[in-house]
Parts: C-alpha cells; sequence; structure tokens
C-alpha cells in the first residue's frame, strides 16, 4: 500500500432519512452518518466534506459548528485532530467573513 495513501473517517449527508447515531438527537449535524474514506489529501477532503455539511444540513449558528467540529473530532482519530481543527476553522472564518 502506497504510504501517503491515509484511511479516516469523513462525515457524510443521511440517505434515506433514518438517523444512524442516534435516534433521541434533533441535531442536524447528528442527523448523518461516518464514512470510512481513504485519500492522498485528507485536508482537502476534510475542507470538502465540512462545506458539504454546512451546505446540504444549512449550518448557519454558532452551535452547529460547534457540532461539526464535535462530530470530526468524535469519529476521527487523534492523528487528525490537528488537521481538523487547522480546516474547520479556516472554513469557520470564511464562512463569517461573508455574512
Amino acid at each position: 500500500m502506497d504510504p501517503n495513501f491515509q484511511k479516516f473517517t469523513l462525515q457524510s449527508t443521511l440517505v434515506g432519512g433514518a438517523d444512524l447515531l442516534s435516534p433521541i438527537r434533533t441535531s442536524q449535524v447528528f442527523d448523518s452518518f461516518a464514512m470510512v474514506k481513504c485519500s492522498y489529501d485528507p485536508r482537502h477532503d476534510f475542507r470538502e466534506s465540512m462545506v458539504e455539511m454546512i451546505m446540504e444540513k444549512g449550518l448557519h449558528t454558532s452551535h452547529d459548528m460547534v457540532e461539526l467540529l464535535q462530530c470530526y473530532l468524535t469519529l476521527n482519530a487523534e492523528a487528525y485532530h490537528d488537521t481538523i481543527v487547522k480546516v474547520f476553522t479556516e472554513v469557520w472564518s470564511e464562512m463569517f467573513r461573508h455574512t
């Protein structure tokens, strides 16, 4: 296997309307499921996934964004936490720069 090819988990949108993480939660972020993805560029893929979640779920409050970050940190190995926080910070800055 290519040493640059990395496996990690991305948050993906829910298919079919069933909440696979928890039937009790009403959060827009947790109304999704996780999927494993292999990538040569985890930073790019985390960013793409976060933007997709924000757009598809209509996330716009700071509470929504904190939940999004919590999801990514919970679902991914600690080795990716630094990358996730950096990407999240960039996305957050861009999102609120335009409001």
